[in-house]
């Protein structure tokens, strides 16, 4: 029967946005059914949501088995310019006709101002996704393993889960024109704050920035830019990490939701150890 070195379960939430970790030692079972009770616990565990799996005997990081599951999330009261690209262009065109109505064209130049720096509150579409990657760890190697004592080798199974955010670009495309250009403000402004390579701002608020928004007003260019920013971080945990406590700092309420799902994952965690050790018992029996 698994448990850890006191007979009881050691899940732990580190400070700050350490992972959520909890580690099983198993003697007598053999390391294979261990991985097929894993890996049939995962899938349940995903519920059909993304995942991808590599499972070797090398006790590794990069060999753990790894899934994904996700839930949206919404973060309220981000301000954004709901006029800010139709008051930019209004500007330019009173300025425009400025010669010979100076007077209207003023007029006019001011009330877009006034529209132009309007802000309203918006909610920004979040993408939660809770990380598990499961190591397991035969203790015998093919230099000590032999007939006799392999069924009783040691095998660590360890989990470990993290909870990260994103800006859930498939649901960018929904958005009014005015809200997915102030997304892509966001997230391009977020990247530069934890990506190596910052990148020049190809979208903006500035007057100029609404300007060249009226060249392309495609939805679905609009989520490929908020993707393509994000991207670079997929395949880099820490950095990821990072991004979440970013975003978590940056937007209204998102810190709570953030917290409340760690606990959920802390005891969804503990009830995958659980279940992977019942299927243990059961096909060891």
């Amino acid at each position: 029967m698994g448990t850890d070195d006191a007979g009881h379960p050691d899940a732990r939430d580190a400070p700050g946005d350490a992972p959520i970790s909890t580690t099983r030692e198993y003697a007598g079972v053999d390391a294979h059914t261990l991985r097929r009770a894993v890996a049939r616990a995962l899938a349940a565990f995903a519920d059909g949501d993304e995942s991808s799996s590599k499972t070797t005997e090398n006790a590794s990081e990069a060999d753990a088995t790894v899934v994904t599951r996700r839930a949206a999330v919404d973060a309220g009261a981000i301000p954004y310019r709901p006029y800010g690209p139709h008051s930019a262009m209004v500007i330019v065109v009173s300025f425009v006709f400025m010669i010979p109505t100076i007077f209207l064209s003023l007029l006019v130049a001011g009330l877009a101002l006034y529209f132009y720096y309007r802000e309203k509150p918006m909610d920004l579409p979040l993408e939660r996704r809770d990380v598990v990657r499961v190591l397991v760890t035969d203790e015998a190697t093919d230099e000590t393993r032999t007939q006799s004592d392999a069924d009783g080798a040691g095998v660590t199974v360890t989990y470990t889960a993290d909870t990260v955010l994103s800006v859930d670009a498939d649901r960018v495309a929904d958005l009014s024109w005015s809200r997915r250009i102030a997304t892509m403000n966001y997230v391009n402004y977020w990247y530069n704050l934890v990506a190596d390579d910052p990148v020049e701002r190809d979208v903006d608020d500035t007057v100029m920035g609404y300007l060249t928004a009226w060249a392309n007003r495609d939805p679905q260019s609009h989520a490929d830019t908020v993707r393509s920013f994000q991207q670079s971080f997929e395949d880099d945990l820490d950095r990821r990490r990072e991004y979440t406590e970013l975003l978590a700092d940056q937007l209204p309420g998102v810190d709570d939701d953030l917290e409340a799902g760690r606990e959920s994952l802390r005891a969804d965690l503990e009830a995958l150890a659980d279940e992977v050790a019942v299927v243990v018992e059961r096909e060891e029996a």
